[in-house]
């Protein structure tokens, strides 16, 4: 009780309850949901870090070991933290069933993003008999950057819009092909 005090959790909440407060609901007034977010930001950014190093053969032959090390210790905690967000899903009230609920946030495009940060990794020990596809997965931890939505209120917000919005950007973007391969041969037949 004393740590639910401490955490700004109010007394006699569920521990699913709490974990859902952390991760997903109020994360950026919660404390602890600050302090895990801005751990998880920073995992995130050593990881593209990581990932750019390791395209230098010097680099990865003097440290592959600790980078190896390194990757799989954030896969191993983006892994705990896709683990707990099914779990604790249930909580919010658009996947409140605790079968379909979770079948629904597992099918949510930033719940796909989760997954496919950490799937690689994991069947990536049965590769290595194909070096170059091991090395792709490995570099793949540069596009772990895009869960950092899950740790900004901005972010979050311009998911939302452009969900709700994806009919009129996908004309915008359609305008903009028709205009660039119609400026593009204009430019073609001045030359």
């Amino acid at each position: 009780n004393i740590s639910q005090m401490r955490a700004g959790l109010p007394m006699n909440t569920s521990t699913k309850t709490q974990a859902y407060e952390i991760l997903e609901s109020q994360i950026l007034e919660h404390p602890l949901g600050r302090l895990i977010a801005a751990f998880l930001v920073l995992l995130l950014f050593f990881n593209v870090i990581a990932a750019v190093l390791e395209t230098d053969a010097g680099i990865f032959q003097a440290f592959g070991g600790l980078l190896d090390i390194f990757a799989a210790f954030s896969v191993m905690v983006f892994t705990i933290e896709y683990i707990l967000r099914v779990w604790c899903c249930t909580e919010n009230p658009a996947f409140a069933d605790p079968i379909r609920g979770r079948l629904k946030y597992m099918t949510s495009p930033i719940a796909i993003i989760d997954l496919l940060v950490i799937l690689p990794f994991l069947i990536a020990p049965f590769l290595l008999a194909y070096p170059g596809l091991y090395s792709a997965i490995r570099f793949s931890r540069i596009f772990w950057i895009l869960k950092i939505s899950h740790y900004s209120r901005s972010l979050k917000t311009l998911g939302r819009v452009i969900s709700a919005k994806r009919g009129e950007i996908l004309v915008s973007l359609f305008i903009m092909f028709v205009l660039l391969i119609l400026g593009s041969a204009l430019i073609y037949f001045a030359e």
